[in-house]
């Protein structure tokens, strides 16, 4: 930086005081510069200022180098006596604007002026791309190198006398103030940026939370619409059926007879919320670290020649119904055939429940009858499943023809007999169902390969998926529906030997391609990192990674049975021990088979 100088004639004694002397003013310099400064001379051995960045200039009319000390942020003038220059050229120290010491490589930045170590003010670059000073972009190719004395540094002042060590002290306290003005700069910008940022935050809660009003009040305004609709458009029972049936119907919409009471609806809220607080703290963990590859039978009862229905209850019984009409009552806990006298002998069973101490049956004409009660009947056709509520007196039944039904159970101490409170139809037909485990939704699968989430607490559908296998046809019949246990995923077998996982959270799903064809039935460990897909005669094993959020495929099992034989249902009993997972089998000809896979 080249300072012309010119000469005056007086100086100021506050001026004067700035150079630490009083001085004749007779004999003095006047330099303009941007910023106030301060001459070190070498005679006097004193620098002033906290900035630790050291300037060179020309005088002009004097000879010689000095060396100075820039203090940011304030300007005034600089006083320079000729006395005290030296008549040859001195070297002078330049300090780094970053470390504050002797820089070793100095360049200077051409954004602010300033020097500093080109090991440091590189580091600063690659890092933010700015000025350190100025907040300016910049680059290392602008940065300009200082070319410097060949003769040898001069030695650090040593500390061995009372002036040096006050210099030294006075350097640090400079050093100090200067990095304390730094920080609460700092500190300022920081507390405005945070003030803006909950600023905004509040601004966009309360945004969120209009927008979260403004859509349950239309929910809600539509939910009253959509029961008001209903309430007028109800229709008897048998009229219903034909109106279902009626080609000119549109096949892709829901039909709904009545609403659910609120009673009943009160009761599967507050149980939703129960469970779903329950399930959400529980932390379900399967000891399974090795493959399994190996698999054990153990036959356990073959009552029947042929088999026509098959109902497993929360894993303790198993419900087999003959071609005769007979059913038998497996007990896994002791590996016992038992009989139940509340079930008839009838051919026309379909599905059996046991639920709080009452045996819910359902049969292929449609009807369903809970401890020989028989109930209003809504559908024609097959009852292909009942689902038990987990915790209320509550039963779901789904028919073939996409028709289900919401009922109770019977109460002894309020003398309420068992009763159809609600029913309801899918666009299309039904193969399977399932329901969640809090108690709020079930899944329907249809022959179309659609999925038809029903919200129990309004009866109606709250969403539909479509399954679509990549080189399948669109249209592929659903074989088995699974909710997880973990309260999010819903498995489902689609097509020709797939399994569909479903996301309930995203609405998204992946596809698992499985070896054989034809899965009759899902199973999932406590915690829904494993499934379990039984097909005709196999079992195939399929795990989910953690690590790449991914399902893959792991292992086959052959069962060991006839060539007429198949597996039409299965359960799994137990998964708590380490490395090993045990089902229980049931075939086509009513074998019961034990199944252990390690």
């Amino acid at each position: 930086m080249l300072l012309e100088g010119k000469s005056r004639e007086h100086g100021t004694a506050s001026e004067d005081m700035a150079l630490g002397k009083n001085r004749d003013t007779a004999n003095t310099v006047q330099v303009n510069l941007d910023f106030w400064i301060t001459v070190r001379i070498s005679q006097v051995g004193k620098m002033w200022s906290p900035s630790g960045v050291f300037w060179l200039f020309d005088r002009g009319q004097l000879e010689g180098v000095r060396k100075i000390w820039v203090v940011e942020g304030l300007r005034d003038r600089l006083e320079i006596y000729p006395d005290e220059v030296e008549e040859k050229k001195k070297w002078c120290y330049l300090f780094s604007k970053v470390s504050g010491q002797l820089p070793k490589h100095p360049v200077v930045s051409p954004k602010s002026g300033l020097i500093f170590e080109q090991e440091l003010i590189e580091q600063y670059i690659l890092q933010n791309q700015q000025d350190p000073i100025t907040n300016e972009p910049l680059s290392s190719d602008e940065l300009i190198v200082i070319k410097q004395s060949p003769h040898q540094l001069p030695r650090q002042p040593q500390l061995n006398s009372v002036p040096s060590l006050l210099s030294a002290l006075q350097n640090e306290w400079d050093s100090v103030a200067l990095q304390l003005f730094q920080l609460t700069k700092q500190l300022d910008d920081t507390r405005k940026e945070l003030s803006t940022a909950l600023y905004h935050h509040d601004a966009a809660v309360r945004v969120a939370a209009k927008a979260i009003k403004e859509r349950d009040e239309a929910r809600k305004a539509l939910e009253d619409l959509t029961l008001s609709i209903s309430g007028q458009s109800v229709l008897p029972l048998a009229e219903e059926d034909e109106a279902v049936e009626d080609d000119s119907s549109p096949a892709t919409q829901q039909t709904i007879s009545g609403s659910i009471p609120d009673e009943i609806v009160s009761q599967i809220t507050d149980a939703n919320n129960k469970l779903f607080a329950i399930h959400k703290a529980s932390k379900q963990k399967v000891n399974i670290s090795a493959p399994l590859s190996q698999i054990d039978q153990h036959p356990r009862s073959k009552p029947f020649k042929k088999l026509i229905s098959s109902s497993i209850n929360t894993g303790s019984q198993i419900y087999l119904t003959s071609s005769t009409g007979i059913t038998s009552v497996f007990d896994i806990q002791t590996s016992s055939v038992v009989k139940d006298d509340l079930i008839p002998k009838n051919k026309h069973i379909s599905s059996i429940l046991k639920h709080q101490d009452q045996t819910i049956i359902g049969f292929t004409t449609g009807e369903i009858t809970i401890n020989d009660i028989k109930l209003q009947q809504y559908s024609n056709q097959s009852i292909i499943k009942l689902l038990a509520h987990p915790s209320l007196p509550l039963i779901i039944s789904v028919s073939a023809n996409g028709q289900y039904g919401l009922h109770t159970l019977s109460d002894e101490q309020q003398q309420q007999q068992p009763q159809t409170v609600f029913h309801a139809s899918a666009p299309s037909g039904v193969t399977c169902a399932d329901i969640h485990l809090d108690g709020a939704l079930i899944a329907m699968g249809s022959d179309s390969g659609e999925i038809y989430l029903v919200d129990l607490r309004t009866g109606e559908l709250a969403s539909t998926f479509q399954s679509i296998v990549e080189g399948q046809s669109d249209a592929m019949e659903l074989h088995a529906l699974k909710f997880g246990n973990n309260g999010f995923w819903l498995f489902s077998a689609v097509g020709d030997g797939a399994i569909e996982v479903w996301d309930l959270r995203k609405g998204k799903s992946s596809i698992i391609e499985l070896k054989n064809t034809n899965v009759t039935k899902i199973l999932t460990d406590k915690s829904s990192n494993l499934i379990l897909s039984l097909s005709e005669k196999s079992i195939e094993l399929l795990q989910y990674e953690k690590s790449s959020k991914s399902w893959s495929w792991k292992n086959q099992f052959e069962l060991n049975i006839e060539e007429s034989d198949f597996i039409v249902d299965g359960v799994l009993v137990n998964d708590n021990e380490n490395n090993q997972l045990k089902l229980e089998i049931v075939t086509s000809e009513s074998s019961i088979i034990g199944v252990d896979l390690s």
